[in-house]
């Protein structure tokens, strides 16, 4: 049995962690697998938050105006701009529909996409091609997790099925069901157009997935050989109402691995792909702090070294492992780049959000990471509902006394998510929000567009660019010199 697998996550630093975990099962089970990653064929990834120039703050402020713009003319002009630049645009579904035309050729049993709901006009066509061959398609990724999103989704003709959770314990089922054209509505996960809308039920054992094999993918393409590996699916806070991670599909509850099979994993990794270079994508590595604390000391008994990053929660625990000594020892064992949530440093907006962190302890953790040798990339958003001016400005001042700590930042406008709870209670408590607009679904992008009518008066436009000048002043810096393989990357 062949089946081919079409990769359009397309990272551009390093492969999908889903795809070398779906390649690895089914290889186990003696079934002929190619994966398709556009990469390969020229189709450029997005890299992360990377350095800037000091004229990108300008930029950067022109496109906020642009998409908080009540104009229609500038709303007209975004859009086309974005049509221009997005992924997924005329040339990449030129250059992947190609592809897969080819890797249809050889004759596949079954095709599977794992994909962004950014790529549904690629997936449209790749779809009509399946058709056309008679070749059962499915579909699955992040994205699909909302009854409306697949329903958009299954009226693409050609499309047989889509996939919503972690297919991993259910995998070789579906492609033996699909192949020999047996039923699949039975199936975990599986979501037709005549079925229920019932996500699979999220891995428990995450240790009894085999060890993921990216060696599909086109390594001479990514400028380092970085390796991702997950330690645990979920987060151990997993209450911040703007987030829509915990709600997809390996977000759904906290769940850990045994820190010898992650040790294990990263020394075959080691041999197989010759790379030191690891980045752990797991949403919160200090969610088991066992784990976490364990970490150092078993980096540190490898046969060879390895540089890593990762992204932690600055939370309210007691204890969060995040002491001045355990980071110390952290970097000690490779850890060169870590990631965390601000958000935003109003109280009462951090309140809102239930994001769990307090600026003090936020402040001492930024300080004590770069103290102990670790290059310090932090997130903050702008535009959440509660949010003022001043709040915006509170950020910004934040970023202003810890410029010299911190090395990145990510700044987005806030993203409001279906199913997330500040989604919900923007749709059930419109009162409370006069100054909020809301649209239907945008099954492209998989967000719930707004109007936010703060976000255009002259005093919050004023902190916008404050906010956006402080991030640039920071991305302009140089990372330190041992964690410059991950730029881009994390």
């Amino acid at each position: 049995m062949k089946v081919a697998l079409v990769d359009l996550n397309n990272f551009s630093r390093y492969p999908t962690l889903s795809i070398g975990y779906f390649v690895a099962i089914l290889r186990e089970k003696g079934v002929d697998v190619e994966v398709c990653s556009p990469l390969n064929f020229g189709v450029h990834g997005y890299p992360r938050t990377v350095r800037q120039s000091y004229w990108q703050r300008f930029s950067e402020f022109l496109n906020y105006y642009m998409a908080v713009s009540n104009s229609g003319l500038i709303n007209a002009l975004r859009n086309k701009l974005k049509s221009w630049f997005r992924p997924g645009g005329n040339r990449d579904r030129e250059i992947i529909t190609q592809a897969v035309e080819n890797l249809v050729e050889k004759g596949p049993n079954v095709l599977l996409i794992s994909a962004y709901t950014m790529y549904r006009e690629v997936c449209g066509q790749i779809a009509d091609i399946c058709r056309e061959k008679d070749i059962p398609l499915v579909v699955g990724g992040s994205g699909f997790y909302s009854s409306e999103m697949c329903a958009e989704w299954l009226s693409l003709p050609g499309v047989t099925a889509l996939y919503s959770g972690e297919p991993e314990m259910h995998l070789s089922d579906l492609v033996c069901a699909l192949a020999s054209g047996d039923a699949i509505e039975q199936i975990p996960g599986v979501i037709t157009r005549s079925g229920s809308f019932e996500p699979a039920k999220p891995l428990i054992e995450l240790d009894r997935v085999p060890f993921p094999d990216f060696s599909d993918f086109p390594w001479k393409n990514y400028p380092n050989r970085i390796v991702p590996i997950m330690t645990g699916r979920g987060c151990e806070w997993g209450h911040c109402t703007f987030c829509s991670d915990v709600k997809t599909t390996s977000g759904r509850t906290y769940r850990s691995r045994v820190l010898e099979k992650v040790l294990s994993e990263i020394g075959l990794q080691q041999q197989r792909y010759d790379s030191d270079l690891f980045v752990f994508l797991d949403l919160k590595l200090n969610s088991n702090l066992e784990l976490w604390k364990g970490l150092p000391g078993g980096l540190q008994r490898l046969s060879k070294p390895i540089k890593w990053t990762a992204s932690v929660h600055v939370d309210s625990r007691e204890e969060n492992g995040l002491s001045y000594r355990e980071l110390k020892r952290a970097a000690d064992s490779g850890l060169v780049r870590m990631t965390c949530g601000l958000e935003s440093a109003s109280r009462s907006v951090l309140s809102h959000m239930a994001k769990g962190v307090k600026l003090d302890r936020m402040s001492d953790f930024i300080r004590n990471a770069h103290k102990a040798g670790i290059s310090v990339r932090i997130t903050c958003m702008i535009g959440y509902p509660n949010e003022t001016a001043d709040d915006v400005h509170k950020t910004a001042k934040f970023l202003r006394d810890h410029r010299e700590y911190i090395e990145r930042v990510t700044y987005n406008r806030f993203a409001n998510m279906p199913a997330t709870p500040i989604e919900k209670k923007l749709r059930e408590s419109r009162q409370e929000y006069p100054h909020i607009k809301l649209q239907e679904l945008d099954t492209y992008n998989g967000v719930v567009p707004y109007e936010n009518k703060r976000m255009n008066t002259p005093s919050f436009l004023k902190a916008a660019y404050h906010l956006i000048s402080e991030v640039n002043a920071i991305n302009r810096k140089p990372l330190l010199e041992k964690a410059v393989a991950f730029e881009g990357a994390f």
